[in-house]
């Protein structure tokens, strides 16, 4: 006999469990089985407690911050930047798949382009080398589309601001740095502790990726009679006088700009007068041997070149911009066979904006189904009136006798 260890009872000594109190004795299969429940109930806690933190992780894991472009996407906006003999050649790019990307390799110069792999926006973009002049236009031209905040001029100062040592620069949506040990810019999109720098432009101008362009306000047409003129300057007010040192040195910005600065592809040039001051406008007229050329207009502000890209014009080839002298406009058309689209830019002597457009769409005999169409800033009119609508903005001369490419830097020093 035995006493139960609960009760005090006295059981038989063969007895697994008293018959009284029900309490179980240690006996070595008990024992066996207490050691595998707790194993098995450690080996639960583990797994639980894994699930937990894998959950926790995955739901805190971020994916890597991307710009809102692909690598297509950024070869066409580098391509609307750079003009027909930098382009960048889409059959060119190798990707890499090990970490998602792509690299170009051009005659001086290399692109390189991070993914995201599920995405495929690019989260980094890497341009080498910083001796070379195509490199250091890349760069550029990279940071202007990565961040439509960065004009040209910027990208151009911030690019030696990092060559002399500055550690990083901060846009509104990007980081540009320069790593001396690569030789190579990097830029990647912004992150939420990146404060954007003090913009070094104008209070007055906004920007775009093709340059410093005005802010444009265009009130929403009311009335369907568009034939008044919108008045740039008043008749009595007296010309602007610039001060004699930017007369000096008109010529020198409008090189420099050329040499240094100028992405975009033009063919010919014409220093012309737009507004009252003895500083003239330099027009950049793309190549007439290609659809879809552009015209930009050029002025001088303070101690730098502004820039305006107007709307792309001119298919079949008929190039013929035109301004009026003193008189505050550039006109710009798309020209067909059955259409003409004119679209009309105000200069005020500081900014640039599209006043005005006119539409007309009257089908010929080539066969195409066109709708007869006649619009002044989008309000339906008739055909005399689109017709005569350009003599209420001034006297409008063909920029003609342009000079060449090759020949621009001497007409301007020699004007």
């Amino acid at each position: 006999m035995k006493l139960c260890e609960q009760c005090g009872h006295n059981i038989a000594d063969t007895a697994d469990a008293c018959p009284y109190c029900g309490f179980r004795f240690n006996t070595e299969k008990n024992k066996q089985r207490k050691k595998l429940l707790i194993v098995l109930f450690s080996l639960l806690a583990v797994a639980v407690a894994l699930g937990i933190t894998i959950t926790v992780l995955l739901l805190n894991q971020k994916k890597p911050k991307t710009f809102d472009f692909n690598c297509a996407q950024y070869t066409q906006q580098m391509n609307e930047l750079l003009g027909k003999d930098n382009k960048l050649e889409e059959n060119k790019w190798v990707e890499y798949k090990d970490k998602g990307g792509y690299t170009y390799n051009g005659s001086d110069y290399t692109i390189s382009l991070d993914t995201d792999k599920d995405s495929h926006k690019v989260s980094s973009i890497g341009v080498s080398p910083s001796d070379s002049k195509n490199g250091v236009n890349m760069a550029a031209a990279s940071m202007m589309v990565a961040d439509s905040s960065v004009t040209q001029k910027t990208a151009m100062d911030d690019l030696v601001d990092l060559k002399n040592g500055k550690e990083k620069v901060v846009h509104d949506g990007s980081v540009t740095s320069y790593d001396e040990g690569k030789d190579e810019y990097r830029i990647i999109p912004s992150g939420e502790d990146d404060k954007p720098e003090p913009t070094k432009a104008p209070a007055t101008a906004a920007t775009t990726s093709t340059g410093t362009m005005p802010v444009a306000t265009t009130a929403p047409a009311t009335e369907k009679t568009t034939t008044e003129p919108v008045t740039t300057k008043a008749a009595t007010e007296p010309p602007t006088e610039p001060p004699t040192e930017a007369i000096a040195d008109w010529k020198q910005l409008y090189i420099n700009f050329l040499n240094n600065e100028c992405v975009f592809d033009y063919e010919t040039g014409k220093l012309v007068y737009l507004n009252d001051d003895d500083i003239p406008e330099l027009i950049l007229c793309g190549s007439s041997k290609v659809q879809w050329s552009e015209t930009v207009i050029c002025w001088i502000s303070g101690n730098e070149v502004k820039v305006f890209k107007t709307r792309a014009g001119d298919i079949c080839g008929n190039f013929t911009p035109y301004y009026t002298e003193r008189g505050g406009y550039v006109e710009v058309s798309t020209i067909g066979s059955f259409t003409k689209v004119a679209s009309y830019y105000a200069f005020d002597g500081s900014s640039v904006t599209e006043a005005h457009t006119t539409v007309w769409q009257k089908p010929t005999d080539s066969g195409f189904n066109v709708k007869t169409e006649f619009k002044i800033d989008e309000v339906d009119v008739t055909q005399e009136e689109v017709e005569s609508f350009r003599s209420t903005l001034g006297s409008f001369e063909l920029i003609s006798d342009r000079t060449d490419k090759s020949g621009l830097i001497s007409y301007i020093e020699s004007y």
